[in-house]
């Protein structure tokens, strides 16, 4: 094991959030002491584990080494952290850092003003104290808006010329313990009628699963393609759906994708990236999930009230996907006037097919499922599938259940959505 990787481990051990974090023993403390002052570990895991410290509560062996620390940072770790301890050594940005690690909330103009800051000129070991400090204090509802405003910010929609538009909000780091298959799902809603757009990244911490970008590579697509190409595919009759990349959408954020991987902490990045929505449509419906029940409404209402769209469905998906288990899965329908708490249940349409966990997903493995699904539709999960299918019809744009089965399954008998796959470029 690398020091890097030692610190990784005491990272995901100490800086994983306020109620799961884990306090450091007394031998834990012993070997950061050593890898704060190791030139090789990443001053942005260094950084990030020193705001956690300093924002989580503290065990007895945790307040003693920090009274130490405050008394001799000048020599325990790298000087361009000794502001995180006296602001004699801190820039203002450090101090507003401070200040959120101190568990103070930031009013609205102030943190749209810090973050945007932080992405333009600031140091990554900042910008990722900031994001670590954020979700350990947990962000106030005018923080939030302020991050999803700058992210929104950054990127310039492009206006698609089709009467309505589904647009899938996966989290960019994949699956790890479940085929993901909204590709699929996609090509076969647009093979109905449904244009659908997915989005993604090659790859993403903290899981660094399966990504719709690697099972696109395996098929032979391109994942680069600009937003223009890919409001063409989705005006094309021929083809109906497309994937945009972060790289090509909003290329800031995703090069901090390395910054993210030695924070190990998923940061609130995660939760706005996935819903900029730069392809418009004229009407816009938005499938996105959450993880953490604490986001649940709050993210809900931010959508609501500052996402343009006709219906969204918020859900609490498989494995950070918007994949919706057949039974009992929590979720949110949020339209302009109304944000409602639902429970979706697809047994009571007969659908009861679980999505079987995978030692590990692979590319081919689940570019094979999802070919079978879409050429033939005979596979152990078609159920499943049309499950998915079915519940995004009926909750997000209202049609009949066995009119949404008999038209998913039309798609798939009639070769359109093999068509449809095989016309993507």
């Amino acid at each position: 094991m690398t020091v890097q990787e030692e610190l990784s481990v005491l990272l995901k051990h100490k800086g994983i959030g306020p109620s799961g974090s884990k306090s450091l023993k007394q031998e834990d403390i012993a070997r950061l002491r050593v890898l704060l002052l190791d030139q090789s570990c990443a001053k942005v895991s260094k950084a990030t584990i020193l705001t956690a410290l300093l924002t989580l509560p503290p065990n007895d062996a945790e307040k003693e080494y920090l009274h130490f620390l405050k008394q001799n940072f000048r020599s325990e770790i790298d000087e361009d952290l000794w502001g995180f301890f006296d602001d004699a050594y801190a820039d203002a940005k450090q101090r507003s850092i401070n200040r959120v690690i101190a568990h103070e909330s930031l009013a609205f103009d102030e943190a749209s003003e810090l973050l945007a800051e932080l992405f333009d000129a600031a140091p990554e070991f900042q910008l990722a104290a900031f994001l670590e400090a954020e979700r350990l204090k947990r962000e106030t509802y005018d923080e939030n808006l302020a991050f999803l405003q700058v992210m929104q910010a950054q990127i310039t929609p492009v206006y698609a010329d089709i009467p309505l538009l589904i647009e899938f909000g996966d989290s960019y780091d994949g699956c790890n313990r479940n085929p993901s298959l909204n590709l699929f799902v996609a090509c076969i809603l647009a093979a109905a009628g449904y244009p659908c757009l997915v989005q993604g990244a090659e790859w993403h911490a903290p899981k660094e699963g399966l990504t719709h970008h690697a099972i696109l590579k395996k098929g032979g697509k391109n994942p680069y393609v600009s937003v223009e190409e890919a409001a063409a595919q989705l005006a094309d009759p021929s083809i109906g759906w497309a994937y945009l990349d972060q790289s090509v959408v909003d290329p800031k954020v995703h090069a901090m994708r390395q910054m993210r991987r030695e924070m190990v902490k998923r940061p609130f990045l995660a939760t706005f990236e996935k819903m900029l929505q730069p392809i418009r449509a004229q009407k816009n419906y938005l499938l996105t999930q959450y993880t953490h029940k604490h986001y649940k409404l709050e993210i809900a209402k931010l959508v609501q009230n500052h996402c343009s769209f006709e219906a969204a469905l918020h859900i609490k998906g498989i494995e950070g996907t918007s994949m919706i288990n057949p039974t009992d899965t929590e979720a949110v329908f949020i339209t302009p006037s109304e944000v409602k708490e639902l429970t979706l249940n697809g047994t009571h349409w007969g659908f009861s097919q679980p999505l079987k966990k995978l030692e590990k997903a692979s590319p081919w493995y689940v570019h094979a499922i999802g070919m079978s699904l879409i050429n033939t539709g005979d596979h152990d999960y078609s159920e499943f599938i049309t499950y998915q299918c079915v519940a995004i019809l009926h909750h997000l744009l209202g049609v009949d259940p066995k009119t949404a089965v008999y038209e998913v399954q039309q798609a798939i008998a009639s070769g359109e959505a093999l068509s449809r796959w095989e016309r993507l470029p």
